[in-house]
């Protein structure tokens, strides 16, 4: 596994900046930064896709990212995301699958 780029302490402050981790305790944090797994992808790297079970929640450091849907070869972007933007979430408070992709770019 690479070593990580960014330091505890740099991801304690990049969550605590997301509005859904504000009010969070530092300790609490500091236990979610400890889990946190850094990934680089690259220009049209899909990073997750739809019909996935949702296995996680995603953090952009630098760059952007589009979610879309896909039905009958039909492309239907849903939105851009970029830097300190928190995206995959929604589905991880229930049991479905994903209604979206992500790709880099």
């Amino acid at each position: 596994m690479p070593k990580n780029i960014i330091s505890h302490s740099k991801w304690i402050s990049i969550i605590r900046n997301n509005v859904l981790f504000t009010d969070i305790d530092t300790a609490i944090l500091s236990n979610i930064a400890a889990k946190l797994q850094e990934m680089t992808v690259k220009q049209g790297d899909l990073i997750y896709q739809q019909d996935d079970e949702p296995k996680g929640l995603y953090l952009i450091i630098s760059g952007k990212v589009q979610i879309f849907t896909q039905s009958n070869k039909k492309v239907l972007v849903i939105s851009h995301a970029s830097s300190n933007h928190l995206f995959g979430e929604f589905l991880l408070l229930g049991n479905s699958i994903r209604t979206t992709s992500a790709v880099a770019l």
